[in-house]
Formats: structure tokens, C-alpha cells, sequence
């Protein structure tokens, strides 16, 4: 049996300065654990920056690095970012992403990314509930 494929990815402010993608810390750290959710090859293969935990990605690059069956997507859930984020959702990019196009997105607050043992033991309690958060 082939186990699905994960990304994780944090969207900012501003559609110009588009997303991160994570690999480690926070909640990728939960994500990807030995016996977590397996990365896809390409976010395997893609580098942060030098002694960096972030991978910039583009917009317009998103359907090329933005690969997985599903998609967990944190999000500042403040004011400014909202339209941004909007603009993000309904972009012709983001609707050709295989995890959007077959409903396996998961939306979580960016207050659920902190590697505090604290956050970490509650994301445990709460990991189960995210999983259903389709929208914010």
C-alpha cells in the first residue's frame, strides 16, 4: 500500500511575497516525524536557505513546489492577511493543486507553529480536530 504524500506551508501577508514552505519546526516538525506523514519527493528535495528552516515559494511556482496528496496550510488569522489569503484561495493557481482539486487541504492557525513543549503537547491533543478544519 502507498502512503500518502504531505506538504506543509505557511502563506504570509502579501501575495507578492507568496509562501514558505516547511520542513522542520512547529508543526511540520509534527508532521514529519519518523513514524509521522511522509514528505513528497519534491519538498524532500527543495533547500531552505542557508541555516534557515524556510523554503520560499513563489505564487506563480506553487503548483511546481507545493506537491502532495495533502496539504496543511498555516495562516495568520488577523485582519491584514485576510485578503491576501483570499486572493490565495481563489487564484486559478491554487485550484490546480492535486490536494485542492481532491479536498485534502487543511487550514491551521499559525498559533499552532511554535516548538514550545507546551504547543507541542497540545497539537497532539488538537492535531485530530485540525484535520477537519477545511476552511478558516
Amino acid at each position: 500500500m502507498t502512503r500518502n504524500k504531505y506538504c506543509c506551508l505557511k502563506w504570509f501577508l502579501s501575495s507578492a511575497t507568496g509562501a514558505i514552505g516547511l520542513k522542520t519546526g512547529g508543526l511540520a516538525e509534527l508532521l514529519y516525524q519518523q513514524e509521522g506523514y511522509p514528505m513528497s519527493e519534491t519538498v524532500k528535495g527543495l533547500k531552505p536557505a542557508e541555516r534557515s528552516p524556510y523554503i520560499s515559494v513563489s505564487p506563480e511556482l506553487l503548483h511546481e513546489m507545493v506537491i502532495g496528496d495533502r496539504l496543511f496550510v498555516l495562516y495568520l488569522s488577523n485582519p491584514d492577511a485576510e485578503t491576501s489569503f483570499k486572493e490565495l484561495l481563489e487564484s486559478p493557481i491554487w485550484k490546480r493543486l492535486p490536494a485542492v482539486q481532491n479536498g485534502k487541504v487543511t487550514f491551521v492557525d499559525t498559533k499552532w507553529n511554535y516548538n514550545d513543549m507546551l504547543t507541542s503537547d497540545m497539537l497532539l491533543d488538537e492535531f485530530p480536530k485540525l484535520l477537519n478544519n477545511k476552511l478558516p
